[in-house]
Formats: structure tokens, C-alpha cells, sequence
């Protein structure tokens, strides 16, 4: 038993060392989810500290960028519906109008630059 343990060790640090050689640290914060996380942080002072904010984007629904905007925004929920008073954009295109996607009257209230734009719902 005692000698199974030891030849774990020796490869599992055999191929921690490996990594660690091959690992840039100039890609630390440069990643694609901090970078993507990044693109939100001019919102995070208008936005709630807690509940639930709806959502759009010119992207398929419940793609991997909604669940990052979900990572990103957490503890707030982000509902992929627009019936919320504050609506969060995310778009590939900067250009996108949110009605062809949504069909809800929304309007602009900061635009990031980036693609994130922050709407309230008209009721």
C-alpha cells in the first residue's frame, strides 16, 4: 500500500512539474473568462446586489455566454426573459436591435461599448 502511495506521488509531481514549466504567467487575468467577466464590470455599480434581471442577446438562447453572463453577474439571476425591470444585453453584434430578438419595448439605458448594454423594460 505504502509503496502504491509513493509512486502516486512521484507521478502526480512528475507531471505537476511538467505544467508548471509550460505555464505562462502572463496569461494570468488575460484568460477568456476574465476577459469576458471584464466587459461587465462598468454595470456592476447600476445593477442590484441581489435578485433577478432579465436577459437578451442575438446569440441562441442558453448558449455559453448566457450561463458566463449567469458566473459573471452571480448572486444576481439572470432570467433569459425581458419582463424584469432591469434587462442585461449581450451581443456579438454592437449594432443588434433587442426587439428583433425579444420583441420587448426596452429602453437604452447605458451602453458599455463592448456589446453589453444595460435596458430597462417598458411596461
Amino acid at each position: 500500500m505504502g509503496l502504491t502511495v509513493c509512486f502516486l506521488l512521484v507521478s502526480i509531481f512528475d507531471q505537476f512539474s511538467k505544467d508548471w514549466k509550460g505555464f505562462d504567467q502572463n496569461q494570468i487575468g488575460h484568460d477568456g473568462i476574465t476577459v469576458y467577466e471584464k466587459r461587465f464590470d462598468p454595470l456592476r455599480p447600476v445593477l442590484p446586489s441581489q435578485g433577478v434581471v432579465g436577459f437578451v442577446t442575438d446569440a441562441e438562447p442558453y448558449n455559453l455566454e448566457y450561463y458566463l453572463t449567469q458566473y459573471t453577474l452571480a448572486p444576481l439571476l439572470v432570467d433569459p426573459k425581458q419582463s424584469h425591470e432591469i434587462v442585461i444585453g449581450n451581443f456579438a453584434n454592437k449594432a443588434s436591435n433587442p426587439k428583433l430578438f425579444s420583441g420587448a419595448i426596452l429602453d437604452l439605458r447605458f451602453d458599455v461599448g463592448n456589446g453589453v448594454k444595460l435596458y430597462s423594460a417598458s411596461r
